[in-house]
């Protein structure tokens, strides 16, 4: 698994991340808190995350090696969770009811983010690739 991200990749990521939401009317909102969910989710077969959030914050989800890393997230409503496809190859994000999709495909990386203001399990997967698959659990309080 390659997880290597030089520097001037994280800069050129945060400069987007805080100058385009200024850019198109964002900066007379509050400030989010970005909260990252643990890297081996979804690589290790590990159990899967609940990242400690409150509603109004932004939790992050890789697409890396034709996975959703974690696959399983757990969070309360109000969240933000922000995809991002680090891999080579287009990946889209698509929920399995409808509710939320990606516009068209997420190119290497795109980013895609959803907040989720209605508790309950939503299933997701990549429309090209069948196989990844993934949930978001959206809970009515505060998750841990």
């Amino acid at each position: 698994m390659l997880t290597v991200r030089s520097p001037l990749a994280r800069l050129a990521f945060l400069v987007m991340a805080f100058a385009l939401p200024a850019a198109c009317g964002g900066a007379g909102q509050p400030p989010t808190e970005t909260l990252q969910a643990p890297e081996s989710s979804a690589a290790s077969g590990a159990p899967a995350a609940s990242v400690p959030a409150a509603p109004g914050q932004t939790v992050q989800v890789r697409i890396v090696n034709f996975a959703f890393d974690p696959a399983e997230l757990t969070i309360p409503a109000g969240t933000t969770v922000v995809w991002t496809n680090e891999d080579q190859a287009p990946h889209t994000v698509t929920s399995v009811d409808g509710s939320f999709r990606s516009d068209g495909n997420l190119a290497t990386g795109d980013v895609y983010r959803f907040t989720f203001t209605t508790p309950g399990t939503f299933a997701y997967i990549c429309a090209i690739h069948g196989s990844m698959k993934a949930t978001v659990v959206v809970t009515s309080g505060r998750s841990y």
